[in-house]
């Protein structure tokens, strides 16, 4: 009876025990685990966009002042200006465009001097090619952009041509003295001819 106790005591601690280390375990705070890094990477360059150029007269003679705008520009780049074919430029290095990519420059359309090559001759009449450009003799800018409009020249008006003189209409005033005297003569001779021819002997 004695063995049989002690079993039940030594029992009845184990049971303790076992419920004091499953407690324990609860109360236990969880192994923390390594914190994850993110990296976040960020690109700096602008956004994609469709630059654009705009002129405030899109036709007109030599002379004629236009104003070239652009949008849609790489911010803070130059944009090199040009009609028709790059060199020469409207300016150099250009208008440089601004936080929204944006920049205004004002001109007067050019006459034949505007190319010491001849190649270009903005004069000439009918429709040119006006260009916006960030890469330029060769020149290699971060963001290449370009755009690209029209003008149509108008060729200076021809002079008016001399006109010649009407022809002066005959004149109609009476015959002069000397016609009159010269037609009195040949009556008087034709009279004295003729009493000579009828007085002659038969």
């Amino acid at each position: 009876m004695r063995a049989r106790r002690q079993i039940a005591g030594v029992i009845g601690h184990l049971w303790i025990a076992s419920l004091f280390l499953a407690f324990g375990w609860a109360l236990m705070p969880a192994p923390s685990s390594p914190p994850v890094v993110v990296a976040l990477a960020f690109d700096s360059s602008p956004s994609p966009t469709s630059p654009t150029i705009a002129l405030s007269v899109t036709t007109g003679p030599p002379g004629t002042a236009v104003t070239i705008t652009g949008s849609g520009f790489p911010p803070q780049e130059f944009v090199a200006l040009y009609i028709d074919q790059p060199v020469p430029y409207l300016g150099t290095p250009g208008p440089r465009a601004d936080a929204e990519g944006a920049f205004t420059f004002q001109i007067k359309w050019p006459d034949q001097t505007y190319d010491v090559a001849h190649k270009v001759n903005p004069a000439t009449g009918g429709v040119h090619t006006v260009c916006g450009d960030t890469t330029y003799g060769g020149i290699s800018q971060q963001y290449p952009a370009k755009a690209c409009t029209q003008f149509v020249a108008v060729g200076p008006r021809p002079s008016p041509t001399a006109q010649s003189p009407a022809p002066s209409p005959p004149s109609s005033r009476g015959a002069g003295l000397p016609e009159v005297i010269g037609a009195i003569a040949v009556l008087l001779a034709l009279a004295v001819g003729a009493v000579w021819f009828l007085r002659r002997p038969s």
